[in-house]
C-alpha cells in the first residue's frame, strides 16, 4: 500500500501532508501523507494520496486488510473482480 483516494467535501491543495488515520477490523493506523490533485465529483472530490511516513507494521496491516477485501469483493458483471466496491467498516480520516 502506497497511497488511496478520500473522499472530501473540499479539496485539500496538492502537496499538503496530512496525518491520517485508517480503522480497520481489528487496529488503527496512523502515518503522514502528501495530497495529489483532486478531481471533482458528484458531490465534493475525490483526492489521491501517497504515504510518506508510514511504519512497517502499519503498511502490513494495510496490506493484509486490503487482501482481505478483495478476497471478499463481490465479483462485477461478466464473473470478474474489480475494485469497485467499498469495504463496510473502514475509512479514512484526515486531521
Amino acid at each position: 500500500m502506497t497511497g488511496g483516494l478520500l473522499e472530501l467535501a473540499t479539496c485539500l491543495d496538492e502537496g499538503v501532508t496530512v496525518n491520517l488515520t485508517v480503522h480497520l477490523d481489528a487496529r488503527t493506523v496512523r502515518g503522514k501523507a502528501a495530497m495529489l490533485f483532486p478531481k471533482c465529483a458528484a458531490q465534493g472530490y475525490l483526492q489521491p494520496f501517497r504515504f510518506t511516513d508510514l511504519r512497517d507494521e502499519d503498511s502490513q496491516a494495510l496490506d493484509n486488510e486490503v487482501r482481505e477485501l478483495i478476497k471478499q469483493a463481490r465479483p462485477l458483471a461478466g464473473g470478474r473482480r474489480g475494485l469497485g466496491f467499498r469495504p463496510a467498516g473502514s475509512f479514512l480520516e484526515s486531521s
